[in-house]
């Protein structure tokens, strides 16, 4: 993150300049989150049957989260892609 935010503030690295960036750094960080767990994922509780929790099951198995550092080998491509097909045109990301 500091990686980030360090060359945007060039020599004027005062506290409050550092903490506002921090703060809207954050935010831009969790944003996507958040429509994850308030919209895709209600949406996908509607959508998705058994089998298809179950191949997502299996792959949080064998596969640990990217947020952690380290990426999945594999996907599991079907149910993902009917998540975003359900979603309204109107969120920008299916339709």
């Amino acid at each position: 993150m500091l990686r980030v935010i360090l060359p945007m503030l060039g020599e004027h690295r005062r506290r409050d300049t550092v903490e506002a960036l921090v703060a809207r750094y954050v935010q831009a960080w969790l944003a996507p989150m958040r429509t994850e767990e308030t919209e895709v994922l209600p949406l996908a509780e509607s959508v998705l049957g058994a089998a298809d929790w179950a191949a997502i099951d299996a792959a949080f198995q064998t596969h640990r989260d990217p947020l952690t550092g380290f990426e999945a080998d594999a996907v599991c491509p079907a149910p993902y892609r009917k998540i975003p097909q359900a979603l309204p045109p109107s969120s920008g990301i299916g339709g």
